[in-house]
């Protein structure tokens, strides 16, 4: 039996307004009519998340996998889209004025993760210049929250104004035991 694991609202509701800003009300519709044509799902509309509520992770997945079904081919490519566009236009981040340093933001990330996820820890090895080590523990092995994961790294790096890159070098869906993201700029 798998361990239940919870994700704020805010990420649920982001998932519609992102499929929003790509496909319109024509888009919704498609995400709607593919989501309830599943059967056994419950019944969900784009109010449905409380952003500030804890709702199910597996339930998060499921809505990322069928967002990028609507806005793309079902491959998965979109969901990097869709963690790169969350960072940069919507959720926790949009209060900064400023370009952060990008030492701080992530201490400030890791710092408040369980304001968000209830289960799994963010580490961060910034000891190298010009490069930072993070690792997800605790995540399912699931492919959706690698790409998410690694479009929000990409998101928050160009939020820091930092020209680089993000690049996978572990993955628990690979039987490593931890996710890892190597950002170098």
């Amino acid at each position: 039996m798998s361990e239940i694991r919870h994700v704020k609202g805010v990420h649920l509701a982001n998932v519609f307004k992102f499929v929003k800003w790509k496909r319109g009300v024509l888009g919704i519709q498609r995400f709607m009519e593919a989501w309830h044509a599943e059967p056994g799902r419950n019944k969900i509309t784009p109010d449905t998340f409380i952003e500030k509520e804890w709702y199910d992770y597996e339930l998060y997945l499921e809505l990322l996998r069928v967002g990028d079904q609507t806005v793309g081919t079902g491959d998965l490519s979109k969901i990097h889209e869709i963690g790169y566009w969350n960072i940069k236009n919507l959720g926790h981040l949009s209060y900064l004025a400023h370009i952060p340093e990008i030492h701080e933001f992530l201490k400030s990330a890791t710092k408040n993760w369980s304001s968000v996820y209830d289960f799994g820890a963010a580490e961060v090895d910034d000891s190298q210049p010009k490069k930072i080590i993070i690792r997800y523990m605790g995540f399912p092995e699931s492919p959706e929250k690698c790409l998410y994961f690694r479009g929000s790294l990409t998101g928050m790096m160009e939020i820091c104004g930092l020209k680089g890159t993000v690049e996978t070098t572990k993955c628990n869906t690979k039987g490593d035991d931890c996710c890892e993201f190597v950002l170098t700029w």
